[in-house]
Formats: structure tokens, C-alpha cells, sequence
């Protein structure tokens, strides 16, 4: 049996396999270009894929394919549809993901909050500081509403840590989820109220057609002028050039990014703003996460291969076909 991992990954996985396993995995430090990855594709009957598009062609590649198991809880990058076309299970990481990105959510909430990083690059670029009263004025949260939209796994974690800094949680969901209302003293909001009364936005729906750009003009147009807008998400489901403009013009106070729409490319016009907190799309990295990921992947492949279900599917239809 081979394995393919698509990027170097953290994590000690001998112990998972059969003597009889081979494991053949990306030597770079970066993506592989399709002409790299096809040659080791080849053969491949399970793959671990972390970035990049794992489209149609890439797939096709491996004809011996039987599962692919996303690094992470998004499938958004994986052609689906066609995997499910061919028998091939598709895996996620819904679980491994929740306290790392719920904790880096909060790193940009505070940063953006207190103006961390222009604080950091004012301290760097001088011998002294000129103390001042009006330095570096940020807002604070206790008081403040955090509006949440998407209380699954990692919107949930982000709730539970709010009472620690004194804010209350409102929240919009596709469904009612009473069990984290009565943990959390949160109440269910429509959108536009949400928008409309949250101090912080913080966002945590998985990317599909019904979200892509979410978040728009007419969104941010309906938020608070001191509202800061968070996205640790995915990027799509914000409009960036109507996220850019409104932190040019101060209709919202500041964001904080970890995923961009263009990912990851990310434009210079987002990049010249000090009103906002930029990650490089590191939700899940910490050495404890990513190990943890590595693990759960490894172990949803070889149950696959060796006839059984992975405990999360993407595409349970797949077992009906």
C-alpha cells in the first residue's frame, strides 16, 4: 500500500502502519507545481493533502486511489464531486483543528483590539518612544458583544473563552444550538442584528456557494463603525476589496486575517493598512496540533485501506453509490 503526503508534516505515524506501507512524501518546503505531484501520485491508494487544489487531473493521476483525507477540517480544495465519482472517501479533520484556530482567533481579536502589531513596529523603528496619552489608543473588550457566525466545533471554542474577557456571545447559525447557548449564555441572533449590535465579528462557516462573500459591502455597510471584523475561516468569504475599503474609510475599526481570498496571494492595498492584523493562514500551527492532525490522517487512511470508515467523511454518499 502507498501513501502519498502531499507536504512535509509533523508527527511521528511508524506505529500506525503495516510493515508493508510505503510512505512518499513531498521532500519540499513549499507545494508541489502538478507536474511534481503526478509522477508521485502514481500508485498512490491513499493521500494526505494539506494545500493547494487536489483537482480532477491531480486525482486521475492515481488510479489506484482509494482515500484522500484532508489536513485540516476544510474540503473546499478537493474536488469532491469527483472523488465521490470514483469511490474514493474523502476524510477531514474537524476535531484536531478546534482549540488551536479557536485560540488563534483570539490572538487577533486582542492584537487588532490593542493595535499589537502597529505598537510593535513604532517600539522597533525608534532608540525611544515619545511617551503620550493619546499612544497607541486601542478599545477594550470587557462589555463589548462578540458576534459569532457558525457555531460549530471552532465557534464554540472561540464562545467558551469569552467570559474570560468579559464579553457576551450572540451568534448566527444555519441551525439553533441550544445545548451552547445554555453553556455559554449566548443568545441566536438573525444576521443583520448580529451585524448590527456585535462589537467583534468573528467568523467560522465553512467555505460553500452559500457563503462565498458572506460577508460583502451591504454586510460591512450594516457593522458598527468601531466593529472589528475577524476571519479565520476561509478567505472567500469575505469580499476583500470591500473589507479594504471599509478599513480605508474607518466604517469598521480593524480586522484580523489569517485567510485571504486570493489565498495566498495577498493584495498590497490589504497589506499598506495598519487597521488590520495579518497571519499567513496559521490557524492549526502548533506543534501539539499539527502532530495530533498527522496521526488522525494517518489513521483515517489505513482505515480505509483496510475496509473500515473513517470517523469523519466529507462524502458519506460515497458509501451508498
Amino acid at each position: 500500500m502507498k501513501i502519498f503526503i502531499s507536504h512535509r508534516v509533523q508527527g511521528q505515524i511508524n506505529d500506525l502502519l503495516e510493515p508493508d506501507y510505503e510512505v512518499v512524501m513531498n521532500p519540499h518546503e513549499r507545494s508541489l507545481t502538478p507536474d511534481e505531484a503526478v509522477p508521485l501520485l502514481s500508485g498512490a491508494d491513499g493521500v494526505l493533502w494539506a494545500f493547494g487544489k487536489l483537482d480532477k487531473t491531480l486525482i486521475d493521476a492515481a488510479p489506484r486511489l482509494r482515500v484522500i483525507c484532508c489536513y485540516g477540517a476544510g474540503s473546499d480544495h478537493i474536488d469532491v464531486k469527483h472523488a465521490t465519482s470514483r469511490g474514493i472517501v474523502v476524510a477531514n479533520l474537524p476535531d484536531e483543528v478546534t482549540d488551536s484556530t479557536a485560540e488563534l482567533t483570539w490572538a487577533l481579536l486582542l492584537a487588532a483590539a490593542r493595535r499589537i502589531p502597529e505598537a510593535d513596529r513604532l517600539v522597533r523603528s525608534q532608540e525611544q518612544f515619545r511617551p503620550s496619552l493619546s499612544l497607541m489608543v486601542g478599545t477594550h473588550l470587557a462589555g463589548k458583544q462578540l458576534g459569532i457566525i457558525g457555531m460549530g466545533r471552532i465557534g464554540a471554542a472561540v464562545a467558551a473563552r469569552a467570559k474570560a474577557f468579559g464579553m457576551s456571545v450572540a451568534y448566527h447559525s444555519r441551525t439553533r444550538k441550544p445545548e451552547y447557548e445554555a453553556a455559554y449564555q449566548m443568545q441566536a441572533m438573525d444576521l443583520p442584528t448580529l451585524l448590527a449590535t456585535s462589537d467583534v465579528l468573528s467568523l467560522h462557516v465553512p467555505l460553500t456557494e452559500g457563503t462565498r462573500r458572506l460577508i460583502g459591502p451591504a454586510e460591512l455597510a450594516q457593522m458598527k463603525p468601531d466593529a472589528i471584523l475577524i476571519n479565520a475561516a476561509r478567505g472567500p468569504i469575505v469580499d476583500e476589496q470591500a473589507l479594504i475599503e471599509a478599513l480605508t474609510h474607518k466604517r469598521i475599526r480593524a480586522a484580523g486575517l489569517d485567510v485571504y481570498e486570493h489565498e495566498p496571494q495577498v493584495p498590497q492595498a490589504l497589506r499598506d493598512l495598519p487597521n488590520v492584523v495579518l497571519s499567513p493562514h496559521i490557524g492549526s500551527a502548533t506543534n501539539e496540533t499539527r502532530c495530533a492532525m498527522t496521526r488522525a490522517a494517518v489513521r483515517a487512511i489505513v482505515s480505509v485501506l483496510k475496509g473500515q470508515r473513517p470517523e469523519h467523511v466529507v462524502n458519506p454518499e460515497v458509501y451508498t453509490r
